[in-house]
């Protein structure tokens, strides 16, 4: 049986509850909206299986299993039934993405070689939720992007497919 972590724990909505599920634990922050944009955009993928639930990236609060679906609850107990602690390999189990792993303090590690988040599928994720909220804002997308723009590097084909996105979503 083939798995993929990325398809499962990071398509559309996925990103979505994993992003508001950090603006709220976030929420002493000055600007949690930006600070979670910048750890999505400015890490590398790192999932990280621990007792307290699966971390998306290196030193980042983890997801609780309470709030992940079950196909991907399903998945992570397939992925802890099938490794074997005394050879540290996983029986009868392939996961399709090119990641590697080890094992630290009793989590297991997946890296994802060097591969970030999709900066385009990250902005649209934000302008659907600016635009489905109760105050949809042309001005506070572009604000926030600004703000983004200034602590992560952001290419200018992202950038431009946002502004785009946004003119199409907001006019």
């Amino acid at each position: 049986m083939t798995y993929q972590l990325e398809d499962l724990f990071l398509d559309s909505d996925s990103l979505r509850t994993w992003f508001l599920y950090f603006c709220q634990a976030n929420s002493e922050s000055l600007d949690p909206i930006t600070d979670v944009l910048a750890l999505f955009l400015g890490l590398p993928i790192q999932f990280t299986l621990s007792k307290n639930g699966l971390y998306i990236f290196e030193d980042s609060i983890p997801i609780p299993f309470s709030i992940m679906s079950n196909s991907q609850k399903h998945l992570l107990y397939h992925i802890v039934s099938s490794f074997r602690a005394d050879e540290h390999t996983f029986s009868d189990f392939n996961l399709s993405d090119p990641l590697t792993y080890v094992i630290v303090n009793e989590n297991i590690v997946f890296t994802i070689k060097k591969k970030k988040l999709d900066a385009k599928k990250i902005l649209k994720m934000l302008l659907k939720l600016i635009h489905n909220s109760s105050k949809p804002s042309l001005t506070l997308f572009n604000i926030i992007i600004q703000r983004l723009h200034c602590r992560v590097a952001i290419d200018k084909d992202t950038l431009l497919y946002a502004n785009e996105a946004s003119k199409l979503i907001f006019t």
